[in-house]
């Protein structure tokens, strides 16, 4: 799997450092539990240019039918662009493999303070927005998802004027 920095923000080395992926293997259909998973990555770049966080999960003969593999990213600035109300950015995920089932979410944090963030779905299936405090968390999940086939959402952090 695959997270690419699109941003017209300069990502450091610095920056960098302070991006983690936290994987786990579980067993429960929603994700709790589990052990970690070993996880290996490496910066490169995409196919435009943008930097590019790959990594690699490592779960051998472990996983069976019916089990979970959940993948956790925080990366502090990721957003930079669409929060301070620059640009909108797409959150979006494409397949390669077959797989089951998915889930993505997005928390956007601090959010629910103003109406100022808007959501545009892309072809994401069964999309929802909820609130959590003061996040707002938007997610959408599916089955047996197509190949080859971007599904997601567009986020605007509009200025309000």
């Amino acid at each position: 799997m695959n997270l690419a920095y699109y941003s017209d923000t300069p990502l450091t080395d610095r920056a960098r450092r302070l991006v983690k992926v936290r994987v786990r293997h579980g067993t429960e259909p929603d994700g709790e539990g589990g052990v970690r998973a070993d996880a290996t990555s490496r910066w490169g770049r995409s196919a435009n240019g943008f930097p590019r966080l790959e990594v690699y999960i490592h779960l051998g003969r472990l996983v069976r039918a019916g089990h979970t593999v959940v993948s956790e990213w925080r990366w502090p600035g990721y957003s930079v662009d669409l929060m301070s109300g620059k640009s909108p950015e797409t959150f979006d995920v494409l397949f390669v493999k077959t797989i089951r089932h998915f889930e993505y979410t997005v928390t956007f944090r601090r959010a629910a303070t103003t109406d100022r963030l808007r959501i545009m779905e892309v072809d994401a299936p069964n999309m929802k927005r909820e609130r959590k405090g003061q996040d707002i968390r938007v997610s959408f999940w599916g089955d047996n998802p197509p190949l080859n086939s971007r599904m997601g959402f567009k986020a605007d952090y509009a200025s309000g004027e």
